[in-house]
């Protein structure tokens, strides 16, 4: 929570929502401590009453050996051998309600790696991997499907469809359609809770992780860049990359205009996130970093929606380019009519299904002529 909150301070400031936040922090504090409250009293009971025992037993030795002493049945200096040794017997109980405390503080931490590790990975156990370096083919759904944990109802719902190889597609869609999910589905980054996906007759959960990521990369709306350098940022998937494959990636997504505008160059820094940069250089720097790893399938998720317009038509025209003279297969998601010029072929999403599939021309003349009546 507190992340969330530092991360999201210009908006708690916009919204004067920061007593909100606070409310919801202190509210958490208090359910934090009271949970605590029954094992912090238990611990300090139990290492109270450890302490009395020991400190009666001293007291109680020293009584009853002082007592033989007199009487001359043992010596002072055995007294107060008893007594060390009493206190050392007894010592290793003290240690007992600290034990304790830490033997609940070590469970709920194992209960929660134990939920973390129980998580599935992404290679499915019950498929074997398969080799895919040179694997070629149309992108196919099978009546797949893909509902998030504790929804109820599917966010896709039966999604039927081929995407030949060099195809370009755009999917479109109301706010909530399930454009996102789509394409992370045909990524891969999301595996389907019924029907297949599938890369040239491949199930895209037998295809390693390694290199399914080398064959598609999906482009997300929110980019999120990481602490380093520009050039960095871009050739974060492949360790290693030439400075001039670099620069070329850079020149193909339009993110060499970063570079130019700052000092340093492709030397810059970028800060957490990229929070010192705009929207829409992230989404540059993103697709070079896609870009850079020559995919064959190239998956954009409202790529231009932290753009005006001239650098949406720059994008377009540089995109275009690389798609001319480095032939892939091209899905975007998008609400931009811009972007609709790299595409052939439309795919219109409503509730999760699949409405309408078609050429460009033919999608839009019946969009058009439904908005008309």
């Amino acid at each position: 929570m507190a992340v969330e909150a530092i991360t999201a301070l210009e908006t708690l400031k916009a919204t004067s929502g920061h007593g909100r936040m606070q409310g919801r922090w202190e509210r958490q504090v208090l359910e934090s401590a009271t949970a605590q409250e029954g094992s912090r009293t238990l611990a300090t009971f139990a290492t109270t009453s450890t302490a009395f025992v020991q400190q009666c037993s001293s007291i109680g030795i020293v009584i009853i050996g002082v007592y033989m002493a007199l009487e001359g049945h043992i010596t002072m200096g055995a007294v107060i051998a008893a007594v060390i040794l009493s206190g050392r017997a007894l010592a290793p109980s003290g240690a007992l309600a600290s034990l304790f405390l830490r033997s609940s503080y070590a469970m709920a931490t194992l209960r929660s790696l134990d939920t973390l590790m129980s998580l599935e990975s992404d290679a499915s156990p019950r498929l074997s991997a398969v080799n895919a370096t040179n694997l070629q083919g149309a992108l196919t759904l099978d009546a797949a499907c893909l509902r998030y944990p504790a929804a109820s109802m599917d966010a896709l719902d039966t999604i039927t469809l081929e995407i030949p190889d060099g195809a370009h597609i755009g999917v479109l869609g109301p706010v909530g359609a399930g454009k996102s999910s789509l394409v992370r589905l045909m990524s891969g980054l999301y595996r389907p809770t019924g029907g297949l996906v599938c890369l040239g007759g491949i199930n895209l959960q037998q295809i390693d992780s390694a290199q399914l990521r080398s064959i598609i990369q999906l482009v997300p709306q929110d980019a999120v860049l990481f602490s380093g350098t520009l050039a960095e940022n871009i050739a974060f998937g492949v360790p290693g990359a030439r400075d001039s494959d670099i620069l070329s990636a850079a020149r193909e997504a339009g993110a060499d205009r970063i570079a130019a505008q700052h000092p340093d160059g492709f030397a810059m820094r970028i800060s957490e996130r990229g929070s010192n940069l705009s929207g829409g250089q992230r989404q540059l720097v993103a697709l070079a970093r896609a870009l850079l790893m020559r995919p064959k399938i190239l998956v954009l998720d409202e790529p231009t929606s932290a753009m005006d317009q001239a650098s949406e038509q720059l994008f377009v025209e540089r995109l275009r380019t690389v798609l001319d003279r480095r032939p892939m297969t091209l899905i975007v998601s998008t609400h931009r009519m811009g972007l609709l010029a790299l595409t052939e072929r439309l795919i219109v999403l409503d509730q999760g299904k699949l409405v309408q599939d078609g050429p460009k021309s033919e999608v839009l003349d019946r969009l058009a002529g439904g908005a008309r009546s």
